[in-house]
């Protein structure tokens, strides 16, 4: 199963999260709602959160460095 579909489909990585630090269990499992249509947004979402140390390259030449920035970038591109 692709990764996407496995964050969209089950609560391991959320759960898990919540043992770790139930703050980011809630923002992961939030983001994961709000783009539920979008299912690389919502990876990228979770990457971001779990590693928010890295840059995330959108496109070669296009980075974003929050996840703000990134759902930014993307209801932009929605909106287009």
């Amino acid at each position: 199963m692709p990764l996407e579909e496995e964050l969209l489909a089950g609560d391991v990585l959320v759960n898990w999260l919540g043992e770790l630090d139930a703050k980011l269990a809630r923002e992961v499992r939030r983001d994961r709602e709000k783009w539920r249509q979008s299912p690389r947004v919502a990876l990228m979402s979770t990457l971001m959160r779990l590693d928010p140390t890295l840059p995330f390259v959108l496109t070669p030449g296009l980075t974003v460095n929050s996840t703000k920035e990134l759902v930014e970038k993307v209801e932009g591109w929605i909106q287009d």
